[in-house]
């Protein structure tokens, strides 16, 4: 999906919306939605601040001899300052499943991980 795409699908989000869309990412669920790695995160910000009636300039690349450089995930403009906006989606590692089993049985024998 390109910016355009990403920006008109975010623009029919309300603040109702857009809190739909955060408990998605918090979920880690927005890929299902159509997003590409992270770029819900960014569309939602500069979305939040457009909805305020913020000044925004939305994501785009850099690039340099052709090649990306660098990706600006928005830039907000208030009455007193203008901010580069960077955005990264860090959510906490699920758990994995951990199998414990304080007297194990070994063919039919119960042993003792201590005595190992």
């Amino acid at each position: 999906m390109k910016s355009a795409d990403y920006q008109k699908k975010i623009k029919k989000l309300s603040h109702a919306g857009l809190f739909s869309l955060w408990k998605k990412i918090e979920a880690g669920t927005t890929d299902t939605d159509g997003w590409a790695k992270g770029k819900a995160m960014e569309y939602l910000i500069i979305r939040a601040f457009e909805l305020e009636k913020a000044e925004v300039r939305w994501p785009y690349d850099v690039s340099l001899d052709g090649e990306t450089v660098e990706q600006i995930d928005g830039i907000v403009h208030l009455d007193w300052g203008s901010f580069l906006v960077e955005s990264k989606v860090r959510l906490p590692p699920k758990p994995s499943p951990i199998i414990y089993h304080p007297q194990p049985f070994f063919y039919g024998r119960e042993w003792n991980l201590d005595t190992l």
